[in-house]
C-alpha cells in the first residue's frame, strides 16, 4: 500500500487493472497513514464535488438558461443518496473516477475553447486516467470517443466546435483502445475468466440480463424495492421516454436535420446521447457480470429485478437524469410551448425532489450509523482474535471468510492508522 513500483501498481485484481487508484491509495497511506475517515472525506469531497461542478457547467452551457439549468440540476439529488461508493469501504470510489474523466472530456470539447492539439492531448490523458482507474473506465473512454466522432460526422458546419469534437473523440478513442485492450487481456489472457469461480456471465439473450439492468435503473431513481411490480412499471415508463429521445436524436443526426435546431437543442442532445451511450455500455458490463450472482432458486422475474437494487453500481445511472429532464425542456421549447415549459421547470423537480427526500436521499445519518455499528462489531472481533492468537476472520469487515491476520501485521509494521486501535498480537 505504500509502494509506487510498477509491479504493484499494474498488478490485476477484481477483474481489472487500476494503477490510478493504487497511486491515490499509496499517497493516502503515506500522507495520512491510510486514515479511513480522512480518506473518505477527501475522496467524497473531490469526486462528488467535481462531478456536481461539471454537471452544472455543462447544463448551464447546453441550456443557455440558468432557470432551466437549475431545474435540471436539482435532479443531481439522486446522485447524493446514501449507500453509493462511500461509507462501506474507502476504495470503492475508484469506480467513480471514470465519470470524472468523461464529464471532464465533455467540458474540454464543448466549453474550454482550446486549440485542437490541446483538446486531443487532454482527452487522451483523461481517457487513460479513466481507463486505468477501472475496467468500466476503459469501455467508457472508448464509447465516449466513438460517440463524439459520430457527432462530428453528423454535424455539417465547418466550425471550431466541430473540429474539437473530432480531436477530442480521437483522443478518447485511442486511449480507450489502449486501456480496453489491457483490461480485456487481464480477464482473457491472465485470469482465464472472472475472479469468481464458476460464475457464468449473463447474455443479452436472457431475460435475466435485462431485468437485472432495470433493477439498477430503478435503484438510481430511488424506487421502492419492496414494491417491485410498481418499480418495474415506472422504470419501463422512464426508459420509454429515454428511448424516445434517443431515437429522435438519431433521426435528426442521420437525416442531416441536426443543424436546423438551435444550439441549446444540439448541445443538450449531444451530452444526453454521449452519457446514454456511456451508461448503457456500463450497464451491459454490470449485467453480464452480476445478473447470475444470486441464489439459483430466485428465477421469478420480479426477484431477478429486485437483485438489481443491491450494491452501488446504480451510481453511474444517476448522471443521466438531469439530462433527461434537460431534453424534456429543449423538446418542449422547440414546440413553442412556453407556458408548459414554465410549469415543467418547477413541477418536475418538485415531484422528484419530494419523492427522493421521502425515499431517503438525504437520510445519511441512519446509513452511517448502521455502518458505524457494523465496523464497531468488526473491531471487537479483530481485538478478540488477536488476544487469543486465533486466525482473524471477521465477516463484519470482510464477508468472504479470508484470514485478515497478515493484513493486520502489515498495517502494524507500517504504522497504519487503524493499527493504533489494536492490541499487540499473541505469538
Amino acid at each position: 500500500m505504500r509502494s509506487f513500483k510498477f509491479s504493484y501498481l499494474f498488478a490485476h485484481g477484481n477483474d481489472t487493472l487500476y494503477p490510478v487508484g493504487k497511486v491515490l491509495d499509496t499517497l493516502a497511506y503515506r500522507l495520512i497513514d491510510g486514515n479511513t475517515i480522512a480518506y473518505q472525506f477527501i475522496s467524497l469531497l473531490f469526486v462528488i464535488g467535481t462531478l456536481l461542478i461539471l454537471q452544472w457547467k455543462l447544463l448551464n452551457f447546453a441550456l443557455k438558461d440558468k432557470r432551466l439549468a437549475a431545474s435540471a440540476f436539482s435532479l443531481c439529488t439522486l446522485m447524493l443518496q446514501p449507500d453509493t461508493y462511500w461509507g462501506w469501504q474507502n476504495l470503492a470510489y475508484h469506480q467513480a473516477l471514470p465519470l470524472l474523466a468523461c464529464l471532464s472530456s465533455l467540458y474540454v470539447v464543448l466549453i474550454a475553447q482550446w486549440e485542437k492539439h490541446w483538446v486531443f492531448l487532454s482527452c487522451f490523458i483523461l481517457g487513460l486516467l479513466g481507463g486505468f482507474s477501472y475496467i468500466s473506465g476503459a469501455f467508457a473512454a472508448l464509447t465516449l470517443g466513438f460517440a463524439l466522432i459520430v457527432f462530428y460526422f453528423a454535424s455539417r458546419e465547418a466550425n471550431l466546435e466541430r473540429i474539437r469534437l473530432l480531436w477530442g473523440g480521437l483522443g478518447l478513442l485511442i486511449s480507450g483502445l489502449i486501456s480496453t485492450a489491457a483490461q480485456i487481456w487481464v480477464i482473457a489472457g491472465i485470469q482465464k475468466g472472472t475472479h469468481i469461480p464458476g460464475l457464468k456471465m449473463a447474455l443479452p439473450t436472457e431475460i435475466d440480463f435485462w431485468l437485472f439492468m432495470m433493477g439498477k435503473i430503478a435503484r438510481s431513481l430511488m424506487l421502492p424495492m419492496n414494491k417491485p411490480d410498481i418499480s418495474l412499471s415506472l422504470t419501463l415508463i422512464t426508459m420509454t421516454l429515454v428511448c424516445f429521445f434517443v431515437i429522435m436524436m438519431l433521426r435528426l443526426m442521420f437525416e442531416n436535420r441536426f443543424e436546423k435546431y438551435p444550439n441549446e437543442y444540439r448541445h443538450t442532445g449531444l451530452v444526453f446521447m454521449a452519457l446514454c451511450s456511456v451508461v448503457f455500455v456500463y450497464l451491459l458490463l454490470i449485467s453480464a457480470g452480476r445478473a447470475h450472482l444470486r441464489p439459483i432458486e430466485d428465477t421469478e422475474w420480479l426477484k431477478v429485478f429486485g437483485w438489481g437494487f443491491h450494491r452501488f453500481h446504480f451510481f453511474w445511472v444517476t448522471l443521466l437524469w438531469p439530462w433527461l429532464l434537460a431534453m424534456v425542456f429543449v423538446y418542449t421549447k422547440s414546440k413553442n410551448c412556453d407556458t408548459l415549459l414554465a410549469r415543467l421547470c418547477w413541477v418536475i423537480p418538485a415531484i422528484v425532489l419530494s419523492w427522493s427526500v421521502y425515499a431517503g436521499a438525504l437520510n445519511h445519518a441512519a446509513f452511517f450509523k448502521t455502518t458505524q455499528q457494523q465496523r464497531s462489531d468488526g473491531l471487537q472481533c479483530v481485538q478478540m482474535a488477536l488476544q487469543t492468537g486465533a486466525d482473524v476472520q471477521c465477516w463484519q469487515l470482510l464477508p468472504i471468510q479470508h484470514p485478515l491476520k497478515q493484513g493486520i501485521v502489515n498495517g502494524q509494521s507500517t504504522s497504519a492508522s487503524f493499527a493504533r486501535l489494536l492490541p499487540a498480537q499473541q505469538k
